[in-house]
């Protein structure tokens, strides 16, 4: 019995997997809207749907350019794309950088469909 829930558990995982890698790509489809509520704090792990989904909703604008941004790239390199972004993302305190950033750590793992962020800090205060 065992055998058989583990092999089960492994395949509802594969499917959220999936469901969650397609759903990642929905951005680039949808119309761009723009919510001028003000931004929630994430947690650190991973987002439910419904998190995720109401996070994307409260991006500013250059938030989601930048979101889109890596989406398309994201999707590109899937395809064979041999083009790498490298960006550098900046701005005063409280301007939303740790809600992108947790934002994209989320939907990098979803468009590979696995987790594959790795975060690190140079110093104590960043950790």
């Amino acid at each position: 019995m065992s055998r058989h829930m583990h092999r089960h558990r492994e395949w509802d995982q594969q499917l959220e997997n999936t469901f969650n890698q397609v759903y990642a790509f929905e951005i680039l489809k949808q119309p761009e809207v723009i919510n001028p509520e003000a931004e929630e704090e994430l947690p650190d792990l991973d987002m439910s749907n419904d998190q995720f989904q109401r996070a994307q909703q409260a991006m500013n604008i250059d938030q989601r350019q930048l979101f889109i941004l890596i989406t398309q790239s994201i999707k590109d390199q899937l395809s064979g794309d041999k083009k790498r972004e490298k960006i550098f993302v900046t701005g005063g305190a409280g301007t939303g950088k740790t809600f992108l950033f947790n934002l994209l750590k989320n939907q990098v793992n979803r468009c590979y469909g696995k987790s594959v962020v790795k975060v690190g800090a140079l110093t104590g205060v960043a950790a």
